[in-house]
């Protein structure tokens, strides 16, 4: 409130009413206090899941799209249900909404960005087309499988083609090895299905640094697509010895039937310390028996366990997409009946 400099207060006017002294507002504007300026931090790790559950991870901020009851917040767009709708309806209705909730909640400003995607999901496509899906995401997709409709062939085709189109890192996930997923933690007992691959997510965020190295590593080498396998809770009381443990993992890999050669093969451990020796002699061991690996890389970190469990995570890198052929025939036998689903419609 303005006041004159003999102490007189309320003083709206040129001049005190009651001493009539000239009120110094110059003087008084620059006492004036700034603004602070506002500071806004980010998250150096952002995952966004689309189509399936999201985790828990205090590091990071998480966040997710997915269909209900119209509703916005920092960590979640729920878009109103289509009846009926295709990949093609929810493009055209909300591939806008999307990219600006995207820019709202600053996706694009952390320095690791991950996006964990459902490709039978028609929620799946507006996403990856987003231009906020840049060459500094990972991709996470679930696919379709054999066994999958034609429908969901389609849907998981487009979105697949739709991201090598803007040349993203994919990491192929079957939908099959997605639903059967299994593991015994120490703490909690055995679990299952999406829980247990939520799990596997949230460990290997934990050293997502990691995974990028492995990731932008191949990508200098032209390998944009990999597959992956995991075994949690191994331990020395149900494997014979640690090279039979790599040998299991040739039967537990996220892509089925796999014809393509693999390009590399990178090993993500997590494990007590003195085990660290044991399981990179293994790793070497057994990517050795793979011919013209054009690179292959280990990192373990440190984990404490009451029992000396390990945890392995291996990423495989291919030459090209192994999941696209399987699948193709269920995206054509749409794309023919329906034109509007197929890549070549505007």
């Amino acid at each position: 409130m303005p006041s004159c400099p003999n102490g007189h207060t309320d003083v709206w006017d040129l001049n005190c009413h009651e001493c009539k002294t000239d009120i110094p507002y110059e003087q008084m504007i620059k006492e004036l206090l700034f603004l602070p300026e506002v500071e806004v931090s980010f998250q150096d790790l952002t995952i966004l899941f689309v189509g399936c559950k999201s985790i828990n991870l205090r590091e990071a901020y998480v966040s997710e799209i997915t269909v209900g009851n119209d509703s916005t917040s920092t960590n979640r767009l729920t878009l109103n249900m289509i009846d009926g709708g295709t990949w093609r309806d929810y493009n055209k209705k909300y591939s806008e909404t999307i990219t600006n909730w995207l820019w709202k909640v600053g996706f694009q400003y952390s320095r690791y960005k991950i996006l964990v995607v459902n490709t039978l999901n028609p929620l799946s496509i507006p996403v990856i087309v987003s231009p906020l899906i840049d060459e500094g995401v990972i991709v996470l997709a679930i696919t379709a499988d054999k066994a999958s409709t034609p429908l969901c062939k389609n849907t998981s085709y487009v979105a697949l083609r739709k991201a090598y189109s803007k040349k993203l890192s994919v990491i192929l996930i079957e939908d099959h090895y997605f639903k059967n997923l299994s593991f015994f933690d120490e703490n909690s007992g055995l679990v299952v299905g999406e829980l247990a691959f939520q799990n596997i997510i949230t460990n290997i965020m934990r050293d997502v640094q990691g995974l990028t190295h492995f990731i932008e590593g191949d990508k200098r080498l032209g390998i944009m697509t990999h597959s992956m396998s995991s075994l949690l809770s191994a331990s020395d009381q149900v494997y014979k010895d640690m090279d039979t443990i790599f040998e299991i993992q040739a039967y537990m890999k996220s892509v089925e039937d796999a014809k393509s050669n693999y390009q590399s093969i990178h090993l993500l451990g997590q494990s007590p310390r003195e085990l660290h020796s044991r399981i990179q002699e293994a790793f070497k061991n057994f990517s050795a028996g793979f011919d013209d690996l054009l690179t292959s890389e280990i990192i373990i970190n440190e984990k404490a366990s009451h029992y000396d469990f390990y945890d392995l995570y291996l990423l495989y890198g291919f030459e090209e997409d192994p999941v696209l052929k399987k699948i193709e025939s269920g995206y054509r036998s749409v794309a023919e009946k329906i034109p509007a689903m197929s890549l070549e419609a505007k």
